[in-house]
């Protein structure tokens, strides 16, 4: 095991234990094969909620406690404000977000992406899907099943 853990089937880094955020690619093949050896071995029978009691286990509170602040941290770092706002901009120009325009495009436009007519973008509007998105409410509601 490298001191990073990446290699572990439930890694010290958590949420950031991908290649993308500095785990050597080597430890990711290592850690999907471990995966893959318990499951074929039958340490494990694969894919499986766990009770609440496992869910209560020291190890996995910690595990899972690290994953979420981990996550919250990429939630709320300016790269991914800068690529949410890429992201929306380049919707709501096509048409997918009709509700982020400053005015109510046509529907129907058919330009086989959207369902809106292209449109120029309510910065105001954006900012505050982008707040939301990373203020944690949005996590929390995901994770709650309360989307709407």
């Amino acid at each position: 095991s490298q001191t990073c853990g990446c290699d572990e089937i439930f890694p010290t880094a958590a949420f950031f234990a991908t290649s993308a955020f500095g785990c050597p690619g080597q430890c990711v093949t290592v850690r999907d094969a471990r995966i893959q050896f318990n499951y074929l071995s039958n340490q494990t029978s694969g894919c499986y909620d766990l009770s609440r009691k496992e869910l209560a286990s020291p190890a996995v509170r910690t595990w899972l406690t690290s994953y979420l602040l981990g996550l919250g941290q990429y939630i709320n770092s300016p790269s991914l404000r800068s690529k949410l706002e890429e992201r929306l901009l380049y919707g709501a120009s096509l048409g997918i977000f009709p509700s982020l325009c400053l005015s109510t495009p046509r529907r129907g436009f058919g330009n086989g992406i959207g369902t809106s007519e292209p449109c120029e973008a309510n910065m105001t509007k954006i900012q505050q899907a982008i707040d939301y998105i990373t203020s944690g409410s949005a996590m929390w509601n995901f994770l709650m099943d309360r989307w709407g």
